[in-house]
């Protein structure tokens, strides 16, 4: 039982601690392993992505034993002490604490690295990225839930339309913030076209859970049969535009026969008036192709007014006289 009890008791945490830091060479074995890993991490640090990027950072420290150089548990020793082991840890702790400040440097975009340049502690590092972007994420949060709430499948396919719904909800996720499966269907509806409404009113009206999976496998059918079903119409369409072009055609050329029966006609009418226009024979100057009213010599003085007065006598009127 006292072995046991002596075996626990000489159990080595490798977590590194305030003045107490593990054995030189087990540090330099974590501390290698944990810059080797750290450029695995291809997300680099931005605006946007700050939760996951922290998410990832930290695990990889604690992995090592370093969160205390993050979180501000491991307190930098007293360097004022005269005990040789104490300088020796604070000489350890220095050299852990820049070579992790550095490691946090490699996965910082550079957009985001003059914030924290001036600093010289790794935790000084971790909680002024906190403090800059954790609102910096909020307000993201809120821009992408707006922009996604507005977006609609206008002239896009179907594939592009949920690309980019997967884009946005992607985004939102990478804010600490992942939306729910029924709200990224939610969206995903209320951003299609009229022609889809019988479609989402039976997703809505379907009390069975529904995965986004089965969701974007649905929506792409859809589409396929709405193709199908306007080109059908489409093509009724054209036969009925046809028929009704060749029956207005018909009645067009019934029109000209009806109308080229009208100008012979009139051209009838007018040959006619003519005709009767050559026969008239002028009172006056006893020329044909005018009457006496139309007569260029009806003013004329060598023309006594008693001529010009009876020249201008319709033959109606001579005839009543003569009855009278």
């Amino acid at each position: 039982m006292a072995t046991q009890s002596s075996s626990t008791a000489t159990t080595t945490d490798t977590r590194p601690s305030s003045g107490d830091l593990p054995d030189p060479q087990l540090l330099h074995q974590q501390l290698k392993f944990l810059m080797n890993h750290i450029k695995g991490i291809t997300l680099t640090l931005t605006a946007e992505n700050f939760p996951i990027w922290r998410s990832q950072v930290f695990k990889l420290f604690k992995a090592n034993g370093f969160e205390g150089f993050l979180d501000g548990t491991c307190i930098c020793p007293n360097p004022s002490n005269p005990s040789s082991d104490t300088e020796i840890s604070f000489k350890n702790w220095n050299h852990l604490d820049q070579n992790l400040a550095a490691a946090l440097y490699s996965v910082i975009s550079p957009s985001i690295l003059p914030y924290v340049l001036s600093l010289d502690h790794c935790a000084d590092i971790w909680d002024t990225l906190a403090r800059h972007l954790q609102s910096n994420t909020r307000s993201r949060t809120i821009q992408l839930r707006n922009e996604l709430h507005h977006l609609s499948m206008k002239n896009q396919t179907m594939s592009q339309y949920l690309l980019a719904v997967k884009s946005v909800v992607d985004a939102i996720a990478a804010t600490g913030s992942p939306l729910d499966p029924e709200e990224v269907i939610f969206y995903t509806l209320n951003g299609l076209p009229p022609q889809y409404q019988s479609f989402k009113t039976s997703i809505r009206t379907n009390l069975q859970p529904l995965s986004l999976d089965d969701l974007y496998t649905l929506l792409c059918s859809e589409e396929l049969n709405i193709a199908q079903e306007t080109a059908f119409a489409l093509q009724n369409l054209h036969i009925n535009d046809s028929s009704t072009a060749l029956t207005a055609y018909r009645g067009r050329g019934r029109g000209r026969n009806f109308s080229n029966r009208g100008r012979n006609s009139s051209r009838g009418r007018t040959r006619s008036d003519k005709n009767n226009s050559n026969s008239i024979t002028c009172q006056i100057c006893t020329k044909t192709g005018h009457s006496a009213i139309k007569c260029w010599y009806r003013n004329d003085p060598s023309y006594t007014e008693e001529s010009i007065k009876t020249a201008l006598i319709t033959p109606s009127d001579a005839n009543s006289n003569t009855t009278d």
